[in-house]
């Protein structure tokens, strides 16, 4: 898992392994959003795994899944909505972890943030 810290409260990585949810529970993850569609590639942990695991050591999962280059409204007001329901420090993550920031920097820009702070 190549972690990689956003902000304070934010995260992203490429696509998870159930052996990198306690690492993420350890650095203060309180939510994994996964904007990776199951079935996308061989071998990927599916959402039901990564929500089950999640559940067991105690934190949320939700799941905006996108297709690369693709972020509709719905998708933005989705995690939007997961991020209010899951309050504390978030980790998105998908293939590469480039739709993962992607969608947050739309749901950020969205809701308000300049792009010009997003690119920073």
């Amino acid at each position: 898992m190549n972690n990689i810290r956003v902000t304070n409260r934010r995260s992203i990585s490429s696509q998870l392994q159930l052996s990198d949810l306690p690492k993420l529970v350890e650095t203060g993850v309180r939510v994994i959003v996964c904007a990776r569609p199951d079935d996308e590639a061989p071998g990927q942990t599916s959402f039901a795994e990564i929500n089950s695991e999640a559940s067991r050591l105690g934190i949320s999962a939700a799941h905006v899944p996108v297709k690369p280059g693709v972020y509709e409204v719905a998708d933005i007001s989705s995690l939007a909505a997961a991020l209010r329901e899951h309050e504390g420090p978030a980790h998105g993550n998908c293939g590469s972890g480039m739709r993962a920031i992607s969608l947050w920097a739309r749901t950020q820009h969205s809701a308000g943030e300049p792009r010009d702070s997003l690119l920073e």
